[in-house]
């Protein structure tokens, strides 16, 4: 993280962590790793930038939606931002029965993605490869996030919806990106403490 005084890495998964740290050594980066529970974390400082990457979709309540909302806010310094990375489960459905998508819809596949509702369930795959990956994740839409961000304190929250790089059009070319790019389903969640 260039230009960072001090990082801290968190992660539930000790696969994940080990991984991580492997590749922090490697880099001589000096990022410090923690496991720990993003819902119920309460470290010592706040941080003038938060980043919760792909979080949302691994929370099965509204409590701990919340929960990790406010961990955001209490670990983000005044003035800072926390940056949230999802998945708008709404979008995703509609580009995922959208005919101009690729067969592998960008490596994930949505089972049952007809009426979700906040909270619910559903089946991802995720194919990297011939490697094929099978999880649960829950429903969010992004009017409940930010609801719930804006609820933990945070006083402006900005939906950003990131574009395909030109790298990822040269690779794959802009016939496979067009479902994508007519309505991306990453979407770049910006929360300011003031």
């Amino acid at each position: 993280m260039a230009g960072a005084e001090y990082v801290v890495g968190i992660d539930q998964c000790p696969t994940m962590l080990d991984r991580a740290i492997q590749l922090n050594e490697s880099a001589g980066l000096g990022i410090e790793f923690s496991q720990a529970d993003p819902t119920s974390l309460r470290l010592d400082r706040s941080f003038s930038t938060v980043f919760a990457f792909w979080l949302t979709c691994r929370l099965a309540s509204l409590s701990h939606l919340k929960e990790l909302a406010e961990t955001l806010a209490y670990h983000t310094s005044p003035g800072g931002y926390s940056y949230l990375l999802a998945m708008d489960s709404e979008r995703h459905a509609r580009v995922q029965d959208n005919p101009q998508s690729p067969d592998d819809c960008y490596g994930k596949k949505v089972d049952s993605v007809d009426n979700l509702q906040d909270g619910d369930p559903f089946e991802l795959t995720i194919q990297v490869g011939e490697t094929e990956v099978h999880f649960t994740d829950y429903c969010w839409s992004t009017d409940t996030i930010v609801q719930c961000l804006e609820e933990a304190g945070f006083a402006s929250v900005n939906l950003l919806y990131p574009p395909v790089s030109e790298e990822g059009l040269k690779a794959k070319g802009e016939h496979y990106w067009a479902a994508y790019q007519g309505d991306p389903f990453v979407v770049a969640i910006e929360a300011l403490r003031e």
